[in-house]
């Protein structure tokens, strides 16, 4: 990755056996940064694959952090530059693929390297830096899978995240 400009990776590993690590990192492909993954399994580590297709990142997804929520599930959080403005994103691993990107960060606040903490109760927090300071925005899962902001847990949507924002909140 150094060779070819790639940015420096996110590793976690699964608290429950095996205990496998995935990887995380933004790729360079010569115009911008996609997001791409790997994981650890019996024989080595996976080809890289691309979290969302090229397109959907528009080349500038930036600094992933990549965690396993309590019932070793990988989430992962990063940031989308469009137009010198940041937006914090979040998707989970569900089956074989991560699932759509959802916006974690409101569309007027310019957010930027973002990180995932699971606490020892197993809540999970998306904390973020902003002009105006790092905020620290909870995310409850659910038992259906899936993630909401608790901001307004109602609904849910694409790849199971709705933010208080998505909710009309």
């Amino acid at each position: 990755g150094d060779r070819r400009g790639d940015l420096w990776p996110s590793v976690a590993e699964a608290p429950q056996a095996p205990h496998h690590p995935w990887v995380a990192w933004s790729r360079f492909d010569g115009r911008g940064y996609t997001l791409v993954w790997s994981r650890w399994n019996a024989t080595g580590w996976t080809h890289p694959e691309w979290v969302h297709t090229p397109h959907r990142d528009g080349g500038r997804a930036l600094d992933p952090d990549i965690e396993f929520d309590s019932g070793n599930r990988p989430m992962m959080v990063w940031w989308r530059q469009t137009g010198g403005h940041g937006t914090v994103y979040i998707s989970l691993y569900r089956d074989s693929r991560w699932t759509e990107p959802v916006r974690v960060s409101p569309l007027n606040l310019n957010a930027r390297h973002p990180s995932l903490f699971i606490s020892a109760q197993g809540a999970v927090y998306v904390k973020y830096k902003t002009r105006l300071g790092t905020i620290v925005q909870p995310i409850r899962l659910d038992g259906s899978r899936s993630i909401t902001d608790d901001i307004n847990p109602q609904g849910h949507a694409a790849g199971d995240v709705t933010t208080s924002e998505q909710a009309g909140g």
